[in-house]
C-alpha cells in the first residue's frame, strides 16, 4: 500500500514538473518570438525610459534578405541582422551623413540601443527590443497606406539620360510604362500582384520627404562620364525627387527600389 502511494506522489511530482517546464518553456517562447515575421516597418515611440519621442524614428525588417533599415531622426540607415537560438543580433550599421544638431543625441542613442539589442518580443503590432530583460527599445507596426495597386494617387518614376541614352519606368496604380530610347513608343503592361507587392516593400521605409537630401556616391555623370539618373515619388500631389546620380550608382537607401524597377523594366516585351 506505501509503495503504492510513493509511486502516484512520484507521478504528480513529475506531471507538477513537466507542467512547470512546459509553463516556463511556453512564456519565454512569448517574450523572444523566434518563430513571428519582424517584416515590416516600425514606427519607434519608446528610446530606454524616454517616452517622449519628437522625432519620427523608424526601424524596417527585410526578413528574406535578413537586411534592416530606417530613419533615426536625422539620418537614414541599413544593415544587416540574424536571429539565432533566440538571439537578435545586428551588423554594423550605416548611416547617411546628414547633420542635424537638434536631433543628433536622439540618433546616437538610437544606434547605440540596436547595437545592444539581443532579444525581442513581438506581441500583436508591438515590437520591444531587449538586453536580456532591459527594455531598449519599443514600436508599433507601421501600416502602409501607399499600395501601388489601389492608390492612384501614387506614381514612382525612375529616367535615366545621357547624350546617347535614355530609359523612363513609370509605375502608376498597377501600371508599369517603359520607353528605352527618346524616340521609342512607350511600352507598358500591368503589374503582377507579386511584383506590386515587392514594390511596396521596398516603399514601406521609404521616407518620401528625404529623397531630396540623398546624396549621389559618384558624380560622373556631370562630366557625361555616366548617364544622369533620378527617382521620383508623387504621391497626393506631391512630388519628391532624388539629386540626380550616376546611373546604376544611386544612394544606397533608394538602391533596392531602383533595382526592382529596373528588374521589372527588362521583362517588358
Amino acid at each position: 500500500m506505501k509503495l503504492i502511494i510513493i509511486l502516484l506522489n512520484l507521478a504528480l511530482l513529475n506531471a507538477c514538473g513537466s507542467a512547470k517546464t512546459e509553463s516556463s518553456l511556453k512564456s519565454n517562447e512569448e517574450r523572444t518570438s523566434p518563430s513571428e515575421s519582424l517584416s515590416g516597418t516600425y514606427k519607434i515611440h519608446t528610446l530606454g525610459e524616454n517616452n517622449q519621442i519628437d522625432a519620427d524614428l523608424t526601424i524596417r525588417f527585410d526578413e528574406e534578405n535578413h537586411r534592416v533599415s530606417g530613419f533615426s531622426g536625422c539620418n537614414q540607415f541599413s544593415g544587416s541582422y540574424t536571429i539565432s537560438n533566440n538571439i537578435l543580433t545586428f551588423g554594423p550599421l550605416v548611416t547617411t551623413k546628414r547633420f542635424c544638431k537638434r536631433f543628433m543625441d536622439i540618433e546616437q542613442d538610437m544606434l547605440k540601443k540596436l547595437q545592444e539589442t539581443n532579444t525581442f518580443s513581438l506581441q500583436g503590432d508591438t515590437l520591444k527590443l531587449l538586453t536580456k530583460d532591459t527594455l531598449l527599445i519599443e514600436a508599433s507596426l507601421e501600416k502602409t497606406s501607399n499600395s501601388i495597386a489601389q492608390d492612384s494617387n501614387l506614381t514612382i518614376e525612375y529616367v535615366a539620360i545621357s547624350r546617347g541614352y535614355y530609359k523612363s519606368i513609370i509605375i502608376n496604380k498597377n501600371t508599369l510604362t517603359i520607353q528605352n530610347s527618346r524616340n521609342e513608343t512607350p511600352v507598358s503592361r500591368p503589374l503582377s500582384y507579386k511584383e506590386i507587392s515587392s514594390i511596396e516593400k521596398e516603399l514601406e521605409s521609404l521616407d518620401y520627404k528625404n529623397l531630396k537630401d540623398l546624396e549621389a556616391p559618384s558624380k560622373a555623370h556631370q562630366y557625361d562620364g555616366a548617364a544622369g539618373a533620378s527617382l521620383k515619388v508623387t504621391l497626393n500631389g506631391e512630388t519628391h525627387q532624388t539629386p540626380t546620380f550616376d546611373a546604376g550608382k544611386p544612394n544606397t537607401t533608394i538602391e533596392p527600389l531602383v533595382a526592382q524597377l529596373l528588374s521589372l523594366s527588362e521583362k517588358v516585351e
